[in-house]
């Protein structure tokens, strides 16, 4: 299983969980405003008691934290897409649960993990009220910086247009990178059986 990130097997397993007809706990939401009148969660320290306050750590956190909740939303329908009969006919074939998965299941989700790949990083890239609220200045990242280059001595527009271009590129060459597989994740699933 190396190569292959923990969470797409988790998702694997909530998928094999749900289509076994139980409800997959990790789903069930949960009562943030009991759990916060009951003190459960009293003893997380604060981010400046941990010293990541406005750093890139922090940042990397936060947005990993966000984005995997997406991810997983994500995922979660393109694995159940994935006909199950599949994974079985391997199973008969002599294959072991894991390396049906890794043999029949990885391969048919690699169009929605490629899709999500670019929603994620998209979500992340172009994120402005958390860098904007959460950093002053040591963490922060291109989407609150670009406007104060107007803000300061005037409206610079070549380096606002410049600053945008440098900005986009990154995104766009992982997206032509991944073009084939994000126009099959998105059609995935679109005809019905």
């Amino acid at each position: 299983m190396r190569g292959v990130p923990r969470h797409i097997v988790g998702l694997w397993l909530l998928a094999l969980q749900g289509a076994a007809g139980r409800r997959p706990a990790v789903l069930h939401p949960v009562d943030a405003h009991d759990a916060a009148d009951r003190g459960r969660y009293s003893h997380l320290p604060d981010v400046s008691e941990i010293g990541l306050s406005d750093t890139a750590l922090g940042m990397i956190l936060l947005y990993t934290a966000v984005n995997v909740s997406l991810a997983v939303w994500l995922l979660k329908g393109f694995i159940d897409e994935i006909p199950r009969e599949y994974e079985e006919a391997a199973m008969i074939d002599g294959y072991t649960r894991l390396q049906a998965f890794w043999r029949t299941v990885l391969p048919q989700a690699t169009t929605g993990i490629a899709a999500t790949a670019i929603f994620c990083l998209i979500f992340a890239w172009n994120e402005y009220a958390f860098a904007a609220l959460l950093t002053s200045g040591t963490a922060q990242t291109a989407p609150p910086f670009i406007p104060t280059i107007i803000g300061e001595g005037g409206q610079d527009w070549p380096a606002v247009a410049a600053g945008t271009t440098i900005f986009l590129v990154p995104i766009l060459v992982f997206t032509i990178l991944l073009r084939k597989q994000l126009l099959r994740g998105i059609t995935f699933g679109a005809v019905r059986k």
